[in-house]
């Protein structure tokens, strides 16, 4: 059975004027954001270290935190920054879904990215 992408649509002046926008398509929930100069990102707003819904997080000078474990990432690049309270927990780590303690590279620890066409100043976003 072939299921048929949903297609979002975002008016790049809507986008420009608010820096961030969440949409949601079924389960799925992306945000958009713009940084200037014509530069925007789209993400699944799926925290990758246990599944936690980023949309609940903070954003803070082109970062997102994870509502959750306050997991911090990179809104520009996607990549994991810090585990601000890593200092408060002890050292039990629980394998999920989303996270293998025992596999654990923080380079895999990333936002996922989701790719985007730019069609008469429209955002056209394929999930």
């Amino acid at each position: 059975m072939k299921f048929m992408k949903k297609i979002i649509t975002i008016k790049i002046e809507e986008l420009d004027l608010k820096k961030s926008i969440i949409k949601s398509s079924g389960d799925k929930k992306i945000g958009i954001f713009y940084f200037g100069e014509q530069e925007y990102k789209v993400y699944e707003m799926t925290c990758p270290h246990m599944g936690g819904d980023l949309c609940s997080g903070k954003i803070n000078n082109n970062t997102i935190q994870c509502g959750w474990h306050g997991y911090l990432f990179s809104l520009i690049s996607g990549k994991f920054i810090k585990n601000p309270n890593l200092e408060n927990t002890k050292s039990v780590r629980i394998k999920s879904l989303y996270y293998d303690p025992q596999n654990c590279n923080i380079e895999s620890i990333i936002l996922k990215n989701i790719d985007y066409k730019i069609i008469d100043k429209e955002i056209i976003i394929e999930i």
